[in-house]
């Protein structure tokens, strides 16, 4: 992930999903996946509050 970041710099973070509990190393992020759902659940209501904002 460390050359994709290199490679690519537009690109701000790395997300690596795992067995192992939240945590950040220089630019990856590490989410454990019992968290995912509600990681999803958020960036959808995010979503849902900027689309009714925008109208």
């Amino acid at each position: 992930m460390h050359q994709f970041l290199e490679k690519y710099p537009q690109t701000p973070y790395g997300l690596r999903l795992s067995s192992d509990t939240y945590h950040q190393y220089e630019r990856i992020i590490t989410y454990p996946l019992y968290g995912l759902c509600a990681a999803f659940e958020d960036m959808r209501l995010r979503v849902a509050v900027f689309a009714e904002w925008v109208e």
